[in-house]
């Protein structure tokens, strides 16, 4: 009669090794929540040497990728903005957000690249290409109120804000489309615009 062999697998459960994942967990979860925790303690208003990475973590733990994602992709068109304007579509933008907290976030994403991509976002911002007056060089100005609008685009209709400006020498009035004054007459600007203003209160993706 031959003999009885052992079992030569190994025991697949015991109380030490089930300790043992148990206190990597609960290790895991301290080290995530301290992490966490020194993202949101970051004063976005002293991030010079930060790296971008950090900066842009510490934006979305503070305030969420959905407000983060639309600040980003209205960065280019909030520059071009004299600071009292900005300041207005700041607060169209944010306006559960304190001026403070809300000025921080664009400071910081004006000074990265856009790692969103313009289509991910719901929220446009609708204003003139430039800076400075095509005719005389001088510094355009705020001309009206920011204006909330409706965007239509091939994935529904989103909102937007509009801005007017106008130069303080020559006065002629600046919109997202085209420039010029009911005197003078109008002209539209040497590059082509991607949307379509159709009425006062909404635009339209040029796509459709």
């Amino acid at each position: 009669m031959s003999k009885r062999r052992k079992s030569s697998k190994p025991d697949t459960f015991s109380v030490e090794s089930l300790c043992d994942e148990a206190e990597k967990e609960v290790n895991q979860e301290v080290t995530a929540a301290k992490i966490l925790n020194d993202l949101g303690s970051i004063k976005l208003d002293a991030v010079e040497n930060v790296p971008v990475v950090v900066i842009l973590c510490a934006l979305i733990v503070k305030f969420g990728v959905s407000i983060v994602c639309a600040m980003a992709c209205v960065v280019p068109s909030l520059r071009i903005l004299p600071t009292s304007v900005c300041c207005e579509v700041l607060k169209l933008l944010c306006p559960s957000l304190p001026e403070d907290e809300a000025n921080n976030i664009y400071q910081c994403l004006s000074n990265m690249p856009n790692h969103f991509g313009s289509n991910t976002s719901k929220v446009h911002v609708f204003a003139p290409p430039c800076s400075r007056c095509l005719e005389c060089d001088s510094n355009l100005v705020r001309q009206n109120d920011p204006v909330e609008i409706k965007y239509n685009t091939l994935n529904g209709t989103n909102e937007g804000i509009k801005v007017s400006l106008k130069c303080n020498k020559c006065s002629k009035r600046y919109g997202y489309a085209k420039f010029g004054n009911p005197t003078d007459g109008w002209k539209l600007y040497p590059e082509s615009r991607s949307s379509v203003e159709t009425s006062d209160v909404c635009f339209v993706d040029r796509s459709l």
